[in-house]
């Protein structure tokens, strides 16, 4: 007889064999299995196989599986704790073919066979198999607490068995994220799912089921081009496991209604990758949009402030840089109104974009206040530019107002003082304002 270490080789030995993840390979071992045990009376054998191949067609075929979980439950009657603990894995495996159909009462009894004979026979590797159909009963009760405490309880019983195996501490995991994501918790969903070390090192159908929570996951977060490429690596998973199983079912009545299911599977997999697909390139423009909302002045068009100060990280030497301020503003909105101020903002907005070179960049700095980057200009083109743009605004004020003039400060950007190029901007405009505005006044050759 095997004992319990024996049991969980057995039972995920096709994850190692030549082959592994061909559901062809895989069933022909199981069947040879099946066959010696039957011949040499090896009851552990025989429940083993059967499990097996419940649990290698459960995810295409959750009808056909519970038969095989069934023989394989009923096969041990009694025995060592090898046998009790093969005979818990088979009821839980009952339990949760039971709750694809949605026959919770049905699976409730199952569940706690299952509780008592993995705790009989001490098989806490099995544990996992046992946490999960109670968390989704859990679940479909409304008891979040109980199912997060099964959770953890099954944690601490792996932590501490010097048996355990990677692969049921990953479907432990695989667990605890299901849970975090019913919960309305995806970000704690991710967490548990990024702990497991790849897919690719569970059975085709917890593959498959991994893979569709992970991208369920990353939907609810809005990260939709993951969500959108896991949806596509689940396809691929979905096409190659049926791809293998076409031609390997027990009967060609199972052969037909799995290539029926597959094909669902392919349209709905396919559907949820277009869709996806389409939500990100919404995603995409919108967010585009809104992102160059944020950073735009809705009255006038001009890059706002959080734009100017973006820029401004990226200045080198000799970059210009003016102030421009609108003069009397304030008398202009007390005396004609605040529609003809923003008329008049807005005439200035336009006078200076239609002044700059193809490369500067004009900002309404705040209030009746502007900015402009010069790269490269040097002094020449920004006294130019400068006194372009005062001339300008003094030439084209809006229709049914007084006469607008500015007053610009400006200077030269200096690498070895960086932090200074904005307030030495803003005093050369004081000092334009003081002079009697409607002027330009630049610092020296650079700003120091």
């Amino acid at each position: 007889m095997l004992n319990l270490q024996a049991v969980l080789l057995v039972l995920y030995a096709d994850q190692d064999r030549e082959g592994a993840g061909n559901l062809e390979h895989a069933l022909n071992l199981l069947q040879d299995q099946l066959a010696i045990g039957e011949r040499l009376g090896d009851t552990e054998l025989q429940a083993l196989a059967f499990n097996d191949i419940g649990a290698l067609i459960a995810w295409s075929a959750a009808g056909n599986a519970f038969g095989f979980y069934e023989r394989a439950y009923h096969l041990i009657q009694d025995g060592h704790p090898g046998l009790i603990a093969i005979k818990g894995l088979a009821a839980a495996n009952m339990a949760s073919a039971l709750h694809r159909s949605q026959a919770f009462d049905q699976a409730a009894p199952l569940i706690a066979e299952a509780r008592a004979l993995l705790l009989r026979s001490s098989a806490t590797m099995l544990w996992p198999w046992y946490v999960n159909v109670q968390v989704v009963r859990d679940l479909h009760h409304g008891r979040a607490h109980d199912a997060r405490r099964c959770v953890e309880d099954g944690l601490s019983r792996l932590a501490t068995d010097p048996q355990r195996t990677d692969y049921s501490l990953h479907m432990l995991w695989y667990t605890a994220a299901l849970l975090e994501a019913k919960l309305g918790r995806p970000r704690e969903a991710l967490d548990w799912l990024n702990r497991v070390r790849a897919a690719t090192e569970f059975r085709d159908g917890a593959q498959l089921q991994v893979l569709d929570l992970k991208a369920t996951v990353h939907a609810q977060l809005e990260e939709h081009q993951e969500a959108y490429e896991t949806a596509r690596l689940l396809m691929q998973v979905i096409w190659q496991h049926y791809q293998h199983e076409r031609a390997t079912l027990v009967s060609r009545a199972e052969l037909r209604q799995v290539k029926a299911a597959a094909q669902a599977q392919s349209r709905a997999a396919s559907q949820r990758v277009s869709e996806l697909q389409h939500r990100l390139t919404e995603e995409q423009s919108v967010k585009g949009h809104y992102e160059r909302l944020s950073v735009t002045d809705a009255l006038t068009g001009l890059w706002n402030r959080r734009q100017f100060d973006l820029d401004c990280q990226s200045l080198s030497e000799g970059d210009g840089l003016l102030m421009i301020d609108i003069d009397h503003f304030k008398q202009i909105n007390d005396t004609y109104s605040h529609a003809t101020g923003d008329r008049v903002l807005q005439a200035v907005a336009t006078c200076i974009q239609g002044t700059l070179r193809q490369d500067d960049r004009a900002y309404r700095y705040g209030g009746e206040e502007f900015a402009v980057i010069l790269p490269g200009a040097g002094r020449n083109n920004l006294l130019t530019i400068a006194e372009r743009i005062r001339e300008g605004v003094q030439r084209n004020a809006p229709p049914r107002t007084p006469v607008v003039t500015v007053s610009i400060g400006g200077g030269l950007f200096d690498v070895a003082r960086p932090e200074h190029h904005v307030r030495q901007a803003d005093e050369a405009l004081y000092a334009a304002k003081h002079s009697g505005r409607n002027r330009v006044c630049v610092v020296g050759d650079v700003m120091s």
